[in-house]
């Protein structure tokens, strides 16, 4: 599990693992007074187990989070900002399951 998340916060760190024609999710302005907190991220992201499903993963995190800001074959990123800071939570994708995830703070636009 450990080499596991080594792996993934490299991954995140160079850009997530692999190159797509979309653009990165963006942070949230800081004055968002809707959507997920960053407790709702939290719980989220504790919910994704890696190789767990994708698709069940998937669901349930949009029936908590609503639809992800980014969607591409390897990763979800949902966006919140809370208290002043903006966090993004990123879900990745190995094949048809989760590969794992992870909550950080990122800066406000």
């Amino acid at each position: 599990m450990g080499a596991l998340m080594v792996i993934l916060v490299s991954m995140l760190a160079c850009g997530g693992g692999a190159a797509t024609d979309q653009a990165p999710a963006e942070a949230p302005p800081a004055a968002a007074a809707s959507g997920p907190t960053k407790a709702a991220l939290d719980e989220a992201a504790a919910s994704a187990q890696p190789m767990q499903p994708w698709s069940v993963a998937e669901g349930a995190l949009k029936g908590k989070l609503g639809e992800p800001k980014l969607n591409d074959a390897t990763q979800a990123t949902w966006t919140a900002a809370d208290g002043g800071k903006c966090y993004l939570l990123t879900v990745t994708k190995m094949m048809d399951s989760v590969g794992g995830a992870l909550v950080a703070e990122v800066p406000c636009s």
